[in-house]
């Protein structure tokens, strides 16, 4: 049996470690998809609220629409992995105020 030279050596680890950056992006973690319809619960000093919002994705960049006790909104935020943020200015007939999430993770089934 033939002893492995070092410059043998050597291109076998430099082919496995370009094999394995090579196969890295397959590995990345994607973007969750959540375009579509959703039903929210929202907790506040009044109690619960179920408003809507209609989501569009185009990569970690999100549109839509929230619907809610005051109307129609235009939403707007971004996902990262399963981190999602939006928020969306709410006008009533007295004062327009911003509603924005806090980071939260989304789980997988």
């Amino acid at each position: 049996m033939k002893r492995a030279t070092s410059s043998t050596v050597k291109l076998a680890v430099l082919l496995l470690a370009a094999t394995i950056l090579a196969a890295a992006p397959a590995f990345a973690w994607d973007t969750a998809k959540v375009a579509g319809d959703w039903t929210l619960t929202i907790e506040g000093p009044n109690g619960t609220a179920t408003p809507s919002a209609s989501l569009k994705q185009d990569g970690e960049n999100l549109t839509g629409t929230y619907k809610g006790r005051f109307g129609e909104s235009p939403l707007k935020g971004t996902i990262k992995g399963n981190d999602i943020k939006f928020t969306v200015s709410i006008s009533t007939r007295t004062e327009t105020f911003n509603l924005s999430t806090r980071e939260r993770s989304m789980a997988t089934p």
